[in-house]
């Protein structure tokens, strides 16, 4: 959905893997985020790895993932829209003192900085007030309060993604994130003993029957000893 050819793919992967690695957030569901919305974010002029920054940064916030995925829609949209659709959105953007106009244009040239300015202009209402000018930007209002909750976790998940040549495949480093992911969890002792077993299974599949009866009868010595 967000038309991603393979490199912009592979980068995407990076990012999740990075994103995963450094905050409480895991790259099943920043991807499970991404699959249903990330067209809104990419449409709203996003890079797909910004998408995905912002995706962590909610979950990073313990907000699930049902709930996130409406409220990521609803944000990339509307900051994309570039205009007040209603009197009462109006009226919440000139309180927070923001153009939807300029916004707009924002999301297309620096989409991560607009998204912070919005939010730190949300959290700097008073609390009893958040949550209405939430519901009526935005129309959902409990994920966007969880977030204003800890500003700096949406920017430095940002952050974590700004520098590409530290992690994508597409820059030609040494090894992507997803490469250093994959090395960490191939040396973990799970995965040799996943390696372990399957070469066991594998055993069992290729001697065939004439010479599994002798092999079932060395598990009991041999369970024994590993007791």
């Amino acid at each position: 959905s967000m038309n991603l050819d393979r490199p912009q793919t592979q980068d995407l992967a990076d990012a999740t893997s990075v994103l995963g690695r450094n905050m409480s957030a895991s790259e099943a569901d920043i991807g499970s985020i991404l699959s249903h919305y990330g067209a809104a974010a990419t449409n709203a002029g996003m890079a797909p790895e910004q998408a995905a920054a912002l995706s962590a940064a909610w979950l990073n916030a313990g907000v699930k993932t049902t709930d996130e995925g409406v409220a990521f829609e609803k944000i990339t949209t509307t900051l994309a829209s570039g205009e007040a659709k209603t009197p009462g959105q109006q009226a919440a953007w000139t309180q927070l003192g923001l153009d939807p106009g300029l916004l707009a244009s924002g999301m297309q040239e620096r989409a991560p900085q607009t998204i912070i300015s919005v939010l730190q202009a949300l959290k700097a209402q008073p609390a009893a007030e958040r949550s209405g000018l939430a519901t009526q930007l935005f129309s959902v209002d409990k994920p966007i309060v969880q977030l204003l909750q800890n500003v700096s976790e949406v920017e430095r998940a940002f952050t974590l993604v700004a520098k590409k040549e530290t992690y994508a495949t597409s820059e030609g480093v040494d090894k992507s994130a997803v490469q250093q992911a994959a090395q960490i969890r191939a040396e973990s002792s799970q995965a040799h003993w996943d390696g372990f077993n399957a070469q066991l299974e594998r055993l069992k599949i290729s001697v065939g029957d004439s010479v599994l009866p002798l092999f079932n009868g060395l598990l009991l010595p041999i369970g024994a000893a590993t007791n």
